[in-house]
């Protein structure tokens, strides 16, 4: 038992480990990659990373997923489900490489190079359906460790590779050239790690096996893709890639914050709520225990980066300067959408604890369709517009849909069904609301001080930064229980309690000054 206990202690870490060295390292890339870039280019390859993402979905058609879960696994269900990737893989690159031109000639700014893009970025997806089979294997029996180092060491050299390109004055070629050393890297490392090696046979009977358990992830996670990347498609449709650029940038930071702190909750949610699935209260208890703990570490992060965000982004250099309060306003409107991820996170792990499977699907498919609507009318009422308000207005159009409308139906629906409360989950975040809320204006109150226009931008995150810090503390401490907690276990840490020391007495020890007194 406590080998197992130990294993999966191991696995969890590992697996912090390496979602956070991913993002982590992969934002640290971005920023570094923005100073010599512009919008324009950042613009380019999100249009063309949307269509990849779309394509490596195809490919992978929740097939990871099944083998992860399918009991009766043997090595004839991972041949088939190798050679299968491996083939279409193969026939998208190829299909790829036509539709690229047809897909950068319907853009709203047709770019000859947006299809050059495609083509090369389509060479990753065969290195990508080599690597489908291993990560799964690796994933069933939970040796994080070789994915953490596969996924860190392979965003490090594609960050490197991608800075050497930038500085050779490559443009857009530069983030090209990082995703391909990604994925080269990325390959060699998983073969070298995995144990899994393919023989030359196929069986449709182990495949179907299979298939009959990723039809419905795979369902899922195309209602995922819709929500995370209709943004893109559309504003590429209607605008140009400047414009997509300057919310891509917004996009990343404020993905950065909430994939960092509440992935890691989210991982852990799934078997949490499982346990107390038979018992409502307990399931009440641990659900708004989970939100809580997820309001206090992404509502304050969202909040100080809504607030810094015009000198983050001005201090990136010249080429995004004259759009950093349109970028900022945009990093603003995103985080707002976002401060109640600590309530969507987690329905769809409480309604899969609770047999609703399906019902999670619905929420999912009735936000991507919600939002998805909402990016083509905006589209279509922007598209003759400033950039400045394309750009708003596909982020305020986001933000109405998940604060009036898919929000508050989550919550009815969970008070209904599961029997939480919409006043107890209000309890659980207004601490962290309140605490962020207050130190967020402030702190962007003192970005505005007309005196630190003399200073780089930078100042200007650093001295916002340390108003935040000082105004949300006290109120956390004082308010959040999570947060007196953190701050008892943190100070446990650094200051130890005294212990009392044997004594030696004629040369033997003697017994504690406590064991004295009780004598």
């Amino acid at each position: 038992m406590n080998r197992t206990q130990g294993r999966f202690r191991s696995a969890v870490i590992w697996a912090f480990l390496m979602n956070w060295g991913l993002r982590g390292f992969s934002s640290c890339f971005v920023l570094i990659l923005a100073l010599f870039l512009g919008p324009s280019d950042f613009g380019l390859m999100g249009i063309a990373m949307a269509y990849i993402l779309f394509v490596r979905m195809l490919l992978d058609q929740g097939l990871t997923s099944a083998v992860i879960r399918y009991r009766a696994l043997d090595h004839a269900h991972l041949n088939a489900v190798f050679w299968l990737t491996l083939v279409v893989g193969l026939g998208l690159t190829v299909a790829s490489w036509f539709i690229a031109p047809r897909w950068a000639m319907a853009q709203a700014v047709p770019d000859p190079e947006l299809a050059s893009v495609i083509r090369a970025l389509a060479l990753t997806i065969p290195l990508s359906a080599l690597t489908v089979v291993q990560e799964a294997a690796l994933r069933r029996r939970m040796d994080f460790k070789a994915l953490a180092v596969r996924s860190n060491v392979s965003v490090v050299a594609g960050g490197v590779g991608g800075v050497v390109y930038a500085l050779l004055g490559l443009g857009v070629w530069a983030l090209v050239g990082q995703t391909i050393v990604f994925a080269v890297v990325s390959v060699l490392l998983m073969w070298r790690l995995g144990d899994f090696r393919p023989k030359a046979s196929f069986s449709f009977a182990k495949l179907r096996e299979i298939a009959s358990f990723s039809s419905a992830v795979f369902l899922d996670t195309l209602g995922n893709f819709v929500n995370r990347q209709s943004d893109t498609v559309v504003m590429g449709l209607f605008f140009g890639p400047a414009t997509v650029g300057l919310y891509q940038i917004g996009a990343r930071l404020r993905d950065l914050v909430v994939t960092l702190m509440g992935r890691s909750l989210t991982a852990v949610s799934l078997p949490e709520f499982s346990r107390v699935q038979h018992d409502p209260p307990a399931l009440r208890k641990r659900y708004l225990h989970v939100v809580s703990l997820a309001g206090l570490s992404t509502v304050p992060p969202l909040a100080l980066l809504a607030a810094v965000g015009e000198p983050l982004v001005a201090s990136l250099g010249g080429k995004w300067e004259p759009y950093a309060a349109t970028a900022g306003a945009a990093v603003a409107l995103l985080c707002l959408q976002s401060i109640v991820a600590p309530v969507v996170l987690f329905t769809t792990s409480l309604l899969q604890a609770t047999g609703r499977a399906f019902t999670s699907a619905v929420f999912t498919w009735t936000g991507a369709g919600l939002s998805a609507i909402s990016y083509v009318v905006a589209g279509f009422l922007l598209r003759d517009e400033p950039m400045t308000t394309q750009v708003l207005g596909i982020a305020g159009s986001r933000l109405l849909i998940v604060t009036l409308i898919s929000t508050p139906a989550q919550l009815l629906f969970l008070r209904r069904v599961c029997g939480v409360p919409l006043c107890s989950t209000f309890g659980a975040l207004w601490p962290a609301l309140l605490g962020a809320g207050t130190a967020g204006v402030l702190a962007h109150l003192v970005t505005l001080i007309p005196a630190l226009d003399e200073h780089h931008p930078v100042f200007k995150v650093i001295l916002g930064s340390g108003v935040f810090a000082l105004v949300a503390a006290p109120i956390l401490l004082t308010l959040h229980p999570g947060a007196k907690r953190l701050a008892r276990a943190v100070l446990a840490r650094l200051i130890p309690e005294r212990t009392t020391t044997p004594r030696s007495v004629g040369g033997r020890t003697g017994p504690s000054f406590a064991a004295a007194e009780r004598k």
